[in-house]
């Protein structure tokens, strides 16, 4: 729970205005931070779930719901605001998002990848997140 605290504190005093979580409920339980959505509330930081199953891509039948997602972060980035995306080891899945939104924002897949695991080595882990970070243009 101290941790959690102090993990949160960093985040919102790095700039951060909003935690994209991509771990659900159960996930977050299993991980010891069932109350996650609320600490997070409760230092400030807006919340922002959508889970995506561990080392997987977004399921397809939410590919619509995806792209709102990543419309919802391109503009909060537009607005300056600071954005912290987080899964259970901060690689796989949120590697993919990042480099996705960077995409979306204009950068070509393979410097999305390039460019977010320059930041995080060992980020998007499986063959089907490049591929689906690639498939972006």
């Amino acid at each position: 729970a101290e941790r959690l605290a102090s993990d949160l504190d960093k985040v919102a005093a790095h700039g951060m205005s909003s935690l994209v979580s991509l771990i659900d409920a159960q996930e977050r339980a299993r991980t010891g931070v069932p109350d996650l959505p609320q600490r997070a509330r409760d230092t400030g930081l807006a919340w922002h779930e959508w889970p995506i199953v561990d080392l997987s891509v977004p399921d397809a039948g939410r590919s619509g719901a995806f792209e709102a997602l990543q419309d919802d972060l391109s503009r909060m980035l537009d607005d300056g605001q600071g954005i912290a995306i987080h899964c259970r080891a901060g690689l796989g899945r949120s590697g993919l998002v990042a480099a996705s939104l960077l995409v979306r924002r204009g950068v070509m897949p393979a410097n999305a990848i390039q460019t977010v695991r320059n930041c995080r080595p060992g980020a998007i882990e499986t063959a089907d997140q490049e591929a689906f970070i690639t498939s972006r243009r």
